[in-house]
């Protein structure tokens, strides 16, 4: 016989399973990489509901892939000062609002938009910096 506190135990087991299944039943899966589903998802316009941290893991790197470019573009042309650099906090703030918004995703759901506008915001700028200084450095300075 089966005492009660086991048998409580084991439901409390199975129901908490039955949760995270149907937490994690819109988490990405599939064969490859996580992060390669993730875009993929991200790229269409199916209207898919999110999980939310799908959600924040593409704002993160849709964030980084933009720092990357922008500080690639931004070291090359020649652009330098505060104006450039808030050029590019406007365009790391504006691209992903713009891209959650075209998928009809609901800010309320995953903490609001100041959580979904912070999410990377930081060490996109990091990385946006460190590539700007890098790719202006090459390009214009011939004197080694």
């Amino acid at each position: 016989m089966v005492s009660p506190a086991k048998q409580l135990q084991k439901s409390s087991s199975s129901a908490n399973e039955q949760a995270e299944g149907l937490m994690k039943d819109h988490r990405v899966k599939g064969p490859g990489p996580r992060l390669l589903l993730l875009f993929r998802k991200a790229s269409s316009h199916t209207g898919a509901p999110w999980d939310k941290e799908d959600l924040l893991d593409v704002l993160h790197w849709m964030r980084q892939l933009l720092a990357v470019v922008a500080g690639c573009v931004w070291g090359v042309l020649p652009l330098t000062g505060l104006y450039a650099f808030l050029g590019f906090l406007a365009l790391c703030l504006l691209l992903p609002y713009l891209w959650y918004q075209s998928q009809r995703i609901d800010e309320e759901e995953f903490g609001g938009h100041q959580a979904l506008a912070g999410e990377g915001l930081a060490p996109a700028l990091a990385s946006f910096v460190l590539v700007w200084i890098i790719a202006y450095t090459f390009s214009h300075y011939h004197q080694w």
